[in-house]
């Protein structure tokens, strides 16, 4: 890993302070720098290693030089520009205050809702690398067409989070169904699994071929899951400021809400209605009370299990689209820990 960080610090972040278009704005350049290395190198970088590993399994060994894997490990860094900043922007609609042990970047001084702009300073940044590294290819087009849908796909996500109306006090629950909360995840999740593998088949040349409806279909289930356990990590893992969790406050449509909607007695769903979404916390804690007395985490650990058992029986599959040891040791922090 100690290389591929040395290539964010060698390629992405020295890019972009020796540029000589940028000279005659120091302080400028100087807080984008910070704001790359804030969002960007800070964590398990999951979707750089998933499109990593699956380029490696995708590209002939003859193409797998020195070169090739460096503009390999400078692709990866794009993903997670892109992730970063989305997280970023989530951060700042959903008023959050940590991620990833850190103050979340909009809370740093002068920043605020100029994450915005920080989003549409890291896309067009990206394009930039991808045209200086990736044209000899001719998959700098390809690439920056995918890179575009991507943030078609987290721009959908935010209006449909935004059509269920989270900003008032009484979010609309008879949206908060199984079949919204599966499109929800499409599109939230879309930098994950989708992401890193297209990113890859690009890469390795193959982009031209169709994805086939099989690895298709588990994409979403690997996003829809890892939505899943965002979701539960939301409300019962807060720990240490590692990622605060405002999900019941915001009144998201989260799985634990779905979940309870569907086993809801009238007396109960009255209750959700009456202080799902509140800001205050006697009604987070009525919410959360609600959750253990509908067995919310138990189902959690249910569906965690049959998760873990089909990976293990189609680890093959899913390690042809991800990085299925990353994938087992995200279940292994959780699994089984509320049965």
């Amino acid at each position: 890993m100690s290389q591929v960080k040395a290539v964010f610090e060698n390629t992405i972040i020295k890019d972009l302070v020796s540029d000589p278009d940028l000279s005659d704005i120091p302080d400028v350049v100087a807080l984008y720098k910070k704001m790359l290395e804030e969002l960007v190198p800070n964590g398990q970088n999951l979707r750089l290693m998933s499109f990593l590993n699956v380029y490696k399994r995708m590209e002939d060994n003859k193409n797998l030089s020195s070169e090739r894997i460096k503009l390999a490990y400078i692709l990866g860094w794009c993903i997670e520009m892109f992730h970063g900043a989305s997280g970023a922007i989530d951060d700042l609609f959903d008023k959050s205050e940590f991620r990833r042990g850190r103050k979340c970047w909009y809370k740093h001084e002068g920043v605020n809702e100029s994450v915005l702009l920080d989003l549409i300073f890291i896309e067009n940044y990206v394009y930039e690398i991808i045209q200086k590294y990736f044209s000899h290819l001719k998959i700098d087009r390809p690439l920056i067409n995918l890179f575009q849908k991507t943030v078609q796909y987290l721009i959908f996500a935010q209006s449909l989070e935004k059509s269920v109306d989270y900003s008032s006090q009484h979010p609309n629950l008879n949206k908060f169904t199984r079949s919204f909360y599966k499109t929800l995840s499409k599109y939230k999740n879309t930098t994950f699994i989708d992401f890193p593998y297209r990113s890859a088949r690009c890469l390795a040349n193959k982009y031209q071929t169709k994805i086939s409806k099989e690895d298709y279909n588990m994409c979403l289930m690997l996003a829809e899951f890892s939505q899943i356990q965002n979701d539960f990590m939301d409300c019962y893992y807060n720990i240490d400021n590692f990622k605060t969790g405002n999900d019941i406050e915001e009144g998201k449509c989260s799985w634990l809400i779905v979940t309870a909607l569907e086993n809801a007695t009238p007396e109960q769903r009255k209750l959700i209605e009456n202080h799902y979404g509140r800001k205050d916390a006697k009604s987070v804690k009525i919410i959360k009370d609600l959750f253990q007395e509908l067995k919310i985490p138990k189902l959690y650990s249910l569906c965690e299990e049959e998760f873990f058992y089909f990976i293990d029986k189609n680890v093959e599959q899913v390690s042809n689209i991800a990085y299925h040891n990353v994938l087992f040791k995200r279940l292994d922090f959780l699994y089984k820990a509320y049965l």
